[in-house]
């Protein structure tokens, strides 16, 4: 008696759903993966003093291996002060106050200037922070972008001159970066006004007195 053969069930079409369900498995599938890839261990023969010194770890992505580079940066404190008697001693106080942060010895404390500053100026400055050395840098704000007119803008802002204001502004957006004490040497920079105080830690909420909550 002849059998028919079993039929074969026809190909189903992928609906919209469940090609949306492939694909979201497929992306979840890969970055899995590559989260596993860039968390691997790194090979033994790096010991533990190496990975837990102060060098870069860098990752081979086609050999799936970490190598290590000396990592010779700083973390960089960086103020602008000009010659007035007032920012000196507004600076000098600044300066002081890092000994409540505890700084690494190795921090790197650059002053910008903008004015020339006497031997007597930068003799208090270095004298407030003797634990360590003090960089001056000279900061030129006679100096304008190209295409642009000092005498012909207009300052929408001013105090002590047209321009001040905006260039003081201008060197810390940019220009403080075009400096190879800064490029060189300094990993981040954390930028003191000649007005900053650091107070060591207080349990006293800021403006308590005042009945102002923080929440």
């Amino acid at each position: 008696m002849h059998r028919p053969s079993p039929r074969r069930p026809s190909p189903r079409l992928l609906t919209p759903k469940s090609l949306l369900t492939f694909l979201t498995f497929l992306c979840l599938s890969l970055s899995l993966y590559t989260f596993l890839t860039l968390h691997a261990s790194p090979p033994s023969t790096l010991t533990a003093a190496e990975i837990t010194s102060k060098n870069l770890r860098i990752y081979d992505k086609s050999k799936h291996t970490f190598s290590l580079q000396p990592y010779s940066k700083t973390t960089c404190i960086a103020a602008l002060v000009s010659n007035e008697d007032e920012d000196i001693d507004d600076l000098r106080i600044a300066l002081k106050s890092l000994n409540n942060l505890n700084l690494d010895s190795k921090t790197k404390i650059i002053i910008f200037y903008e004015s020339d500053l006497t031997m007597s100026h930068t003799n208090k400055i270095t004298k407030s922070l003797p634990s360590h050395h003090i960089d001056f840098e000279y900061i030129n704000f006679q100096t304008f972008p190209e295409l642009f007119n000092p005498s012909v803008e207009e300052s929408n802002w001013h105090k002590r001159s047209k321009w001040g204001y905006h260039q003081m502004i201008r060197f810390w957006i940019t220009r403080v970066w075009d400096f190879e004490s800064v490029r060189e040497n300094c990993d981040s920079l954390m930028r003191v006004d000649s007005d900053s105080c650091f107070l060591p830690s207080t349990k006293e909420g800021m403006r308590l007195e005042e009945g102002i909550v923080y929440r």
